[in-house]
């Protein structure tokens, strides 16, 4: 349902040179959301399963669900799994390959974090490349430990973006609208509450994210 805050930004927006396209608000339809994700790669689809489900999100993505750089990544996740590794290594290893570019707490926490999320998305659906029983775990440059997993060889993310696009297609409050493009974000009071986009479904259309 449309808000009194969202009718007053509507309704103050004008054509002007903030816009990169021209747009007259009581000309075009809207669209309302509480919460807006622009992209399908897999930053978006993980962001867009973390929101809470009594709330509604929008995925909106230039071209299919699956079809993202997410998708093309090769190579494979690291995360200490194996008996022989530890965090430690994997942080020294990292803050060695990443020199003065890594920030040593952000480190830490990215490789603290990633076993669980490698388990999560295993619960989700990905199916990586095992080893028997156990997860085939290979070594890739920087690492002196074998912890990278992998799905069918080097299609990884393919296999994660497969996974998570059909999570999201199974939550009742994740709505999906592909082939869309995002001409601008939408701006009031230094903050962004929305997109305008286009699709030949619906045209040119501002979609509304919940005000904060």
């Amino acid at each position: 349902m449309e808000s009194c805050g969202q009718t007053k930004v509507a309704n103050r927006l004008c054509v002007c040179p903030r816009y990169l396209a021209t747009f007259q608000p009581k000309q075009v339809p809207h669209f309302f959301t509480d919460v807006l994700v622009i992209g399908s790669g897999l930053a978006g689809l993980r962001a867009a399963l973390e929101v809470d489900p009594k709330l509604t999100v929008l995925v909106v993505t230039k071209a299919e669900l699956q079809l993202s750089n997410s998708a093309y990544a090769q190579g494979g996740i690291a995360a200490v799994l194996g008996a022989d590794d530890c965090f430690e290594d994997h942080i020294a290893d990292t803050l060695i390959a990443g020199g003065v570019l890594c920030d040593r707490e952000v480190v830490r926490h990215v490789i603290e974090e990633a076993p669980r999320r490698i388990f999560e998305l295993i619960e989700w659906g990905t199916k990586f490349d095992q080893d028997g029983s156990r997860l085939a775990l290979t070594r890739e440059g920087g690492h002196r430990h074998n912890r990278i997993v992998h799905a069918d060889g080097d299609a990884t993310g393919r296999e994660v973006v497969r996974a998570l696009a059909h999570r999201v297609q199974q939550m009742p409050n994740i709505g999906l609208w592909e082939n869309t493009f995002t001409i601008d974000l939408l701006t009031h009071a230094e903050q962004c509450c929305g997109a305008l986009v286009w699709n030949r479904q619906h045209g040119k259309t501002l979609i509304w994210a919940k005000e904060p």
